[in-house]
């Protein structure tokens, strides 16, 4: 009878160890869950990079959303770019992806539609900056809401509903902090 009750004993310590074990599963898929809609602007299009000592030359930068939650892509945007530490020696163009794109603002301010959506992608690219870079100046960029056309913000809006607004928090997750340095010391942990 004692082997009875002993095996129902380890059976209870057993499942008991298992609860515990899917409880501190689920907490740490919760935790290493990267957040949805984040935009920032990167140096390379999976957007790893946001710090970095380029030498002169052309250059692109790239403003990425990472992990749009909406699986339907991406219709359109709407931000503004800042860099800091623009000068002459700095030439900026802007390349907007996607079919047809129409942006009702002006660069660096857009507030962008597209004919057909961008497909989602993990680390979906809206923009490419191309910078030629003279000499070897401290560049840094910000995102901030577009207010020059209709409410102003950052976000997007749904590929399969243009009507639906989605908000992105950016990178850096604060508005006064830089989401991209060139040329500049970077922080242990990059913007």
């Amino acid at each position: 009878m004692w082997h009875i009750c002993l095996v129902f004993m380890f059976a209870l310590l057993a499942v008991g160890d298992l609860s515990a074990n899917e409880d501190t599963l689920a907490s740490e898929q919760e935790e290493t869950t990267p957040p949805e809609n984040i935009i920032g602007i990167y140096l390379d299009k999976e957007a790893t990079v946001n710090c970095a000592s380029l030498p002169q030359g052309q250059h692109s930068a790239y403003l990425i959303v990472s992990r749009p939650s909406e699986r339907s892509g991406i219709s359109g945007w709407e931000c503004w770019v800042e860099i800091q530490g623009m000068d002459s020696s700095v030439i900026v163009s802007w390349d907007i992806q996607g079919k047809e794109p129409i942006n009702f603002a002006s660069p660096p301010r857009f507030t962008v539609g597209l004919v057909a959506p961008l497909p989602w992608s993990e680390a979906l690219v809206l923009l490419e900056i191309k910078i030629h870079i003279f000499n070897e100046e401290p560049l840094t960029f910000f995102i901030r809401p577009n207010k020059e056309v209709m409410q102003g913000g950052v976000r997007y809006t749904a590929g399969d509903n243009p009507n639906q607004l989605i908000e992105l928090q950016l990178s850096s997750s604060a508005p006064d902090q830089p989401v991209a340095l060139i040329n500049q010391d970077c922080p242990e942990e990059a913007p």
